[in-house]
């Protein structure tokens, strides 16, 4: 389970908690919306992952075109991965109303690709309310079980990859692979900071 010592990376300190949707033993961060580009573009392997349909999505030009927030999330988590998915939701409600034009893409990777097939997956989001797929501009993506290597190279370019699913760190990625701009936040974000690192990255 995530660790209440833990901290969020530089640029992402302090701020408004989103305690509202904090759960018990979860780390919830305290942002700013003022964005510190404190990572370097993920090294992201030249993988096929499935969406909840499974077809098959290519996950490097997904990433590739613009703005993009990814966060990480299993089926079977009752800890930070609810909350961060409903802090997504909201996220995506925002961005419909307000910022249409940029094409913002929100990437939710799957770290349990033995576990969560797209069935499982589509049940996942059906259960948060989530509306995903192409015209959402939302994916859910899970690995082949058969090749459980391409997940595992994914998860250590995003620093994802840990010893067993509870102990993977609550964290979001936000960037711009064209502006070579990237943020990395441990803990859970609110939605409005994010969407303000979203609108940063892309101007």
């Amino acid at each position: 389970m995530i660790s209440g010592r833990r901290s969020l990376l530089a640029g992402a300190a302090a701020g408004a908690a989103v305690s509202a949707l904090c759960w018990p033993r979860v780390l919830c961060a305290r942002t700013t919306a003022t964005p510190h580009w404190n990572a370097q573009a993920p090294r992201v392997p030249d993988v096929t992952l499935l969406d909840h349909r499974g077809d098959p999505v290519a996950l490097r030009p997904l990433l590739a075109r613009g703005p993009v927030a990814v966060n990480f999330f299993y089926t079977g988590c009752s800890s930070f991965c609810p909350p961060q998915t409903a802090i997504f939701r909201q996220l995506q409600d925002m961005l419909q109303a307000q910022d249409s034009a940029q094409q913002t893409t929100l990437v939710s990777l799957s770290i349990d690709p033995l576990g969560d097939s797209p069935q499982a997956v589509s049940r996942f989001a059906e259960r948060h309310e989530a509306r995903i797929g192409a015209e959402a501009r939302w994916w859910m993506l899970t690995g082949n079980a058969a090749h459980t290597r391409d997940i595992d190279e994914v998860l250590r370019a995003f620093g994802a990859h840990a010893a067993s699913l509870a102990d993977h760190p609550a964290q979001i990625w936000v960037g711009h692979a064209g502006k070579s701009r990237w943020l990395r936040s441990l803990g859970l974000a609110s939605a409005n900071d994010i969407l303000q690192w979203l609108r940063a990255a892309a101007a």
